[in-house]
Protein backbone atom coordinates (compact mmCIF):
# COMPACT_ATOMS: atom_id res chain seq x y z
CA UNK A 1 0.00 0.00 0.00
CA UNK A 2 3.38 2.03 0.37
CA UNK A 3 4.45 1.41 -2.70
CA UNK A 4 1.06 2.74 -4.14
CA UNK A 5 0.70 5.96 -2.11
CA UNK A 6 4.04 6.97 -3.21
CA UNK A 7 3.37 6.04 -6.75
CA UNK A 8 0.49 7.92 -6.88
CA UNK A 9 2.04 10.77 -4.71
CA UNK A 10 4.59 11.50 -7.33
CA UNK A 11 2.60 11.28 -10.44
CA UNK A 12 0.70 14.75 -9.29
CA UNK A 13 3.84 16.27 -8.40
CA UNK A 14 5.52 15.25 -11.96
CA UNK A 15 2.43 16.34 -13.82
CA UNK A 16 1.95 19.72 -12.18
CA UNK A 17 6.15 20.24 -12.96
CA UNK A 18 5.63 19.41 -16.33
CA UNK A 19 2.89 22.63 -16.31
CA UNK A 20 4.86 24.60 -15.18
CA UNK A 21 7.62 24.31 -17.55
CA UNK A 22 5.80 24.56 -19.99
CA UNK A 23 4.02 27.46 -18.59
CA UNK A 24 7.17 29.42 -17.98
CA UNK A 25 8.71 28.37 -21.63
CA UNK A 26 5.27 29.53 -22.93
CA UNK A 27 5.57 32.79 -21.37
CA UNK A 28 9.36 33.53 -21.72
CA UNK A 29 9.04 32.79 -25.88
CA UNK A 30 5.73 34.09 -26.80
CA UNK A 31 4.58 36.16 -24.08
CA UNK A 32 8.27 38.53 -23.65
CA UNK A 33 8.26 41.14 -26.16
CA UNK A 34 11.78 41.62 -26.43
CA UNK A 35 12.36 37.45 -26.64
CA UNK A 36 9.15 37.53 -29.64
CA UNK A 37 10.56 40.29 -31.48
CA UNK A 38 13.82 38.66 -31.51
CA UNK A 39 12.16 35.70 -32.77
CA UNK A 40 9.38 37.07 -35.49
CA UNK A 41 6.43 36.03 -33.32
CA UNK A 42 5.50 39.62 -32.89
CA UNK A 43 3.38 41.45 -35.81
CA UNK A 44 5.53 43.94 -38.30
CA UNK A 45 6.83 46.71 -36.80
CA UNK A 46 4.85 49.52 -37.24
CA UNK A 47 5.07 53.31 -36.59
CA UNK A 48 1.93 55.53 -34.99
CA UNK A 49 0.70 58.00 -37.74
CA UNK A 50 -1.12 61.03 -37.77
CA UNK A 51 -2.15 62.62 -40.60
CA UNK A 52 -2.63 66.50 -41.19
CA UNK A 53 -4.88 67.04 -44.13
CA UNK A 54 -4.25 70.57 -45.33
CA UNK A 55 -6.40 72.28 -47.80
CA UNK A 56 -3.78 72.82 -51.13
CA UNK A 57 -4.70 76.23 -51.66
CA UNK A 58 -3.69 77.40 -48.21
CA UNK A 59 -0.22 75.43 -48.95
CA UNK A 60 -0.14 77.52 -52.01
CA UNK A 61 -0.69 80.44 -50.69
CA UNK A 62 2.16 82.88 -50.35
CA UNK A 63 0.15 85.55 -48.40
CA UNK A 64 2.23 86.78 -44.70
CA UNK A 65 -0.35 86.87 -42.41
CA UNK A 66 -0.39 88.91 -39.08
CA UNK A 67 -2.69 86.96 -37.24
CA UNK A 68 -1.53 86.59 -33.56
CA UNK A 69 2.53 86.70 -34.70
CA UNK A 70 2.90 89.07 -32.21
CA UNK A 71 2.21 86.85 -29.52
CA UNK A 72 4.62 84.13 -31.43
CA UNK A 73 7.85 85.63 -31.46
CA UNK A 74 9.32 82.40 -32.85
CA UNK A 75 7.72 82.81 -35.75
CA UNK A 76 9.83 83.20 -38.91
CA UNK A 77 7.47 82.97 -41.09
CA UNK A 78 3.80 84.54 -41.44
CA UNK A 79 2.85 82.19 -44.36
CA UNK A 80 0.05 79.82 -44.17
CA UNK A 81 2.15 76.61 -45.09
CA UNK A 82 5.02 77.82 -42.87
CA UNK A 83 2.76 77.93 -39.80
CA UNK A 84 1.08 74.59 -40.93
CA UNK A 85 3.84 72.56 -40.99
CA UNK A 86 4.67 74.06 -37.36
CA UNK A 87 1.87 72.63 -36.51
CA UNK A 88 2.73 69.33 -37.29
CA UNK A 89 5.93 69.57 -36.01
CA UNK A 90 4.26 70.61 -32.46
CA UNK A 91 2.02 67.87 -32.67
CA UNK A 92 4.99 65.68 -33.08
CA UNK A 93 6.70 66.57 -30.54
CA UNK A 94 3.57 66.31 -28.30
CA UNK A 95 3.00 62.58 -29.48
CA UNK A 96 6.54 60.99 -29.19
CA UNK A 97 7.44 58.20 -31.26
CA UNK A 98 4.76 59.56 -33.49
CA UNK A 99 5.23 60.42 -37.64
CA UNK A 100 3.24 63.45 -38.32
CA UNK A 101 2.31 63.78 -42.44
CA UNK A 102 1.03 66.72 -43.94
CA UNK A 103 -1.23 65.89 -47.28
CA UNK A 104 -2.15 68.04 -49.72
CA UNK A 105 -5.87 67.72 -50.11
CA UNK A 106 -7.68 69.73 -53.06
CA UNK A 107 -11.29 71.60 -52.04
CA UNK A 108 -12.73 69.78 -55.13
CA UNK A 109 -11.40 66.45 -54.24
CA UNK A 110 -14.09 64.06 -53.47
CA UNK A 111 -14.89 62.91 -49.98
CA UNK A 112 -15.32 59.06 -51.07
CA UNK A 113 -11.12 59.50 -52.38
CA UNK A 114 -10.35 60.64 -49.45
CA UNK A 115 -12.28 58.51 -47.01
CA UNK A 116 -10.69 55.49 -49.27
CA UNK A 117 -6.96 57.05 -49.08
CA UNK A 118 -7.58 56.58 -44.95
CA UNK A 119 -8.91 53.57 -44.68
CA UNK A 120 -5.98 51.95 -47.34
CA UNK A 121 -3.42 54.00 -44.82
CA UNK A 122 -5.72 52.65 -41.59
CA UNK A 123 -5.47 49.22 -42.78
CA UNK A 124 -1.80 49.27 -43.73
CA UNK A 125 -2.15 49.18 -47.43
CA UNK A 126 -1.24 52.26 -48.65
CA UNK A 127 2.20 52.38 -50.36
CA UNK A 128 3.27 56.05 -49.01
CA UNK A 129 2.85 54.33 -45.18
CA UNK A 130 3.08 50.78 -45.75
CA UNK A 131 3.54 50.11 -42.07
CA UNK A 132 1.66 52.50 -39.81
CA UNK A 133 -0.83 52.73 -37.40
CA UNK A 134 -2.81 55.80 -38.13
CA UNK A 135 -3.78 57.33 -34.63
CA UNK A 136 -5.47 60.33 -35.47
CA UNK A 137 -6.32 62.54 -38.84
CA UNK A 138 -6.23 66.91 -38.34
CA UNK A 139 -8.05 68.79 -40.83
CA UNK A 140 -7.01 72.19 -42.08
CA UNK A 141 -9.41 74.41 -44.21
CA UNK A 142 -11.68 73.85 -46.50
CA UNK A 143 -11.53 69.81 -46.84
CA UNK A 144 -14.55 67.87 -48.69
CA UNK A 145 -17.01 65.90 -46.05
CA UNK A 146 -18.92 63.54 -46.54
CA UNK A 147 -22.52 63.79 -46.59
CA UNK A 148 -24.94 61.56 -44.47
CA UNK A 149 -28.09 60.48 -45.44
CA UNK A 150 -30.44 59.56 -41.80
CA UNK A 151 -33.54 59.03 -42.61
CA UNK A 152 -35.33 62.28 -43.67
CA UNK A 153 -32.17 64.22 -43.65
CA UNK A 154 -28.98 65.02 -44.41
CA UNK A 155 -25.75 65.84 -42.33
CA UNK A 156 -22.39 66.07 -42.91
CA UNK A 157 -19.75 64.55 -41.25
CA UNK A 158 -16.07 62.99 -41.05
CA UNK A 159 -17.35 59.82 -39.73
CA UNK A 160 -16.22 58.12 -43.28
CA UNK A 161 -12.86 59.31 -42.66
CA UNK A 162 -12.90 57.38 -39.69
CA UNK A 163 -15.11 53.86 -39.22
CA UNK A 164 -12.95 51.55 -41.49
CA UNK A 165 -13.57 48.67 -39.32
CA UNK A 166 -17.43 47.32 -39.93
CA UNK A 167 -18.69 51.08 -41.00
CA UNK A 168 -21.99 52.36 -39.91
CA UNK A 169 -22.00 54.29 -43.33
CA UNK A 170 -21.93 52.77 -46.49
CA UNK A 171 -21.08 54.42 -49.67
CA UNK A 172 -23.73 54.95 -52.69
CA UNK A 173 -22.13 55.87 -56.35
CA UNK A 174 -25.55 56.53 -57.73
CA UNK A 175 -26.43 59.43 -55.14
CA UNK A 176 -22.44 60.45 -53.78
CA UNK A 177 -23.82 59.89 -50.27
CA UNK A 178 -23.06 57.51 -47.39
CA UNK A 179 -26.52 55.80 -45.91
CA UNK A 180 -26.65 53.85 -42.81
CA UNK A 181 -26.11 50.51 -43.04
Amino acid sequence: MNRNFSFSYRVPRKITAGFLAVFLVFNTVFLNPEVASALSFSQSQSEDLILVLAQKELLEDGTNYQGLSNQYRQLSSLELEDRIKRYATDLSKSNTATQVDILSISKNQSPIEIADYLKQVYLGNSPQFPNSNLLGVVLVGAIPIPRLQLDNSAEFSIYPFVDFIDPIFTYDQQSDEFFMN
